[in-house]
């Protein structure tokens, strides 16, 4: 495990190993304030609600290690091909983290909805990026075409509402229901819509 460990970002293996290894008995873990965390180069909430959330989905990690070392070993395994095609099509390189939100970075995931691939693209929208999708070949679990589709999908919607935060939301929820929420300050309406679901706060 370790042998990858050194290829992969250190906001990455921060998060992985804050989740999976417990506080050590008696202490209690160091707080962490939002207003040091950013998405995308773009500030995040600053209030209660937000730190719970970020709270709530870190406990969800720590209480799954065996889940979090299998995403940890496939980020050394597909980081490299992702990130550059991310930013050759002007995508931000935190978006490879909404690639574990969606799939755990699994190209063989499939969804009960239909959606599939590491980028968890629906039948439709696949297709409308360019996609082929037969008998033969489903091109949502081939990297290159899917994470080209994605960084597509990204940028497009960064560009309507320049907010890269609105973009991410918009890639699981749909850009309707970005359209129809006030972002407040710093994404704050966005987070609260996702509060339930918690895909915002699994892709920080």
């Amino acid at each position: 495990l370790w042998a990858y460990t050194s290829i992969l970002p250190l906001a990455f293996l921060a998060l992985v190993l804050m989740a999976c290894m417990p506080s050590p008995e008696g202490t209690e873990a160091e707080e962490v304030s939002a207003q040091q965390i950013t998405f995308a180069g773009e500030l995040l909430p600053d209030n209660p609600v937000f730190e719970s959330g970020l709270e709530a989905t870190l406990n969800k990690l720590k209480a799954n290690p065996e889940y979090c070392t299998k995403v940890l070993l496939r980020g050394a395994r597909f980081q490299d091909e992702i990130t550059p095609l991310l930013l050759d099509n002007g995508v931000h390189s935190d978006f490879f983290y909404l690639a574990m939100a969606e799939s755990g970075l699994d190209p063989e995931a499939n969804s009960s909805m239909g959606a599939c691939g590491i980028w968890q693209f629906m039948p439709a929208t696949a297709e409308s990026y360019g996609m082929a999708i037969t008998n033969e070949v489903d091109e949502r679990k081939h990297l290159t075409k899917s994470t080209v589709g994605a960084a597509q999908y990204l940028a497009k919607y960064h560009e309507e509402f320049g907010s890269w935060t609105a973009a991410a939301l918009a890639y699981n929820r749909g850009p309707k229901a970005v359209r129809e929420t006030d972002p407040g300050a710093n994404g704050e309406g966005f987070f609260q819509l996702d509060h339930d679901r918690g895909y915002l706060y699994r892709t920080i």
